[in-house]
């Protein structure tokens, strides 16, 4: 199934932060993010992740303050 970020975001109740349209079509652990893949960071000492990550999306906590290209709060 291909979702958009605004799909993801309707799911979870987020707010997107970056391009609407990218889109995913498989889940990934943050540390294993690759194009089209949705991932989460939950847990801080994954934090090195945020930037390293190539997934097209990651929903993160919505007080976390990044420089990531696409995030969902």
């Amino acid at each position: 199934m291909k979702l958009s970020a605004s799909d993801v975001a309707s799911i979870v109740g987020g707010v997107v932060d970056g391009d609407k349209k990218s889109t995913i079509t498989k889940l990934s652990k943050i540390e294993n993010g690759d194009k089209n893949s949705l991932s989460f960071l939950g847990n801080p000492k994954y934090n090195e992740y945020l930037y390293s990550s190539n997934a097209s999306i990651i929903i993160v906590n919505k007080n976390l303050e990044t420089k990531k290209k696409l995030i969902l709060h």
